[in-house]
């Protein structure tokens, strides 16, 4: 018998091998009805946590102090209606929470400074949920109310957010109702680097009509102000679905 499974092994050596990353990308690439759920429930867990933690942030308190507030709660016991009980079980990710200038750096996790009366916190954390990750960003006001300047930006970038889901969501910007733009519409098949692409625009646009100022052919927005993709898949690993070609990556929304 040994030398059966020697005799196996030494055969499947000798073949070439290949990745069959793609092939298990593209399996993964749709999900179940059972991890839709366990995706929503690992979202709605994380959404809870960010919105519990806007409410306990204050001026003074470290960055750290913010970020292992949001653990506890992201790991309590949260009823979501899905009938599956129980909290995150841990940290999908290392989080960001940056606190003013240490906004400006993509993927900040020193978390190691004191948040200033007047500055705004950015928080880039999930959970991990019975196997399935959440990746949720949020900005606010330490001191619970924005600036006139910090309205205005971040309801240009809003406003570009939900120019996005209602593409995703409905195929085009024309909402389908008035009280809920987001209801009733079919998804939308788009590629994740076209999604951006109109992303891109329409934060340039947002950005000039309070008074910004762009070259016909410049990449300010692209290369400076927002020099990262839209978004990514999730799932089973916080990026989901990576290695495909731009022309396979069409998000399919459940």
């Amino acid at each position: 018998m040994s030398f059966e499974v020697d005799s196996i092994l030494l055969n499947l050596a000798e073949r070439k091998r290949r990745d069959l990353g793609k092939e298990v990308t593209m399996l993964r690439k749709v999900k179940s009805p059972a991890e839709s759920r366990l995706m929503k429930g690992a979202a709605k867990r994380s959404a809870r946590a960010h919105t519990l933690t806007m409410r306990y942030t204050r001026p003074g308190m470290s960055e750290a102090e913010v970020e292992s507030y949001f653990h506890h709660v992201c790991t309590q016991t949260y009823d979501a209606d899905d009938g599956l009980e129980g909290g995150c079980q841990r940290p999908a990710y290392v989080p960001v929470v940056a606190s003013g200038r240490n906004a400006l750096t993509i993927h900040h996790t020193s978390n190691n400074q004191l948040i200033q009366d007047g500055e705004l916190v950015l928080i880039d954390a999930g959970g991990e949920w019975n196997g399935y990750a959440s990746d949720i960003t949020r900005t606010f006001p330490a001191s619970n109310k924005f600036t006139p300047a910090q309205r205005e930006l971040y309801q240009a970038v809003l406003n570009v957010q939900k120019k996005c889901l209602s593409i995703l969501c409905t195929g085009s910007l024309q909402p389908t109702s008035a009280a809920d733009p987001l209801k009733g519409g079919e998804s939308a098949k788009i590629t994740l680097p076209a999604l951006h692409r109109m992303s891109t625009q329409f934060l340039k646009e947002e950005l000039e009509t309070l008074g910004f100022k762009f070259d016909s052919y410049s990449r300010e927005v692209e290369d400076i102000l927002y020099p990262h993709l839209v978004g990514h898949g999730v799932g089973i690993d916080l990026h989901e679905s990576s290695g495909m070609r731009d022309e396979e990556y069409a998000l399919f929304f459940v």
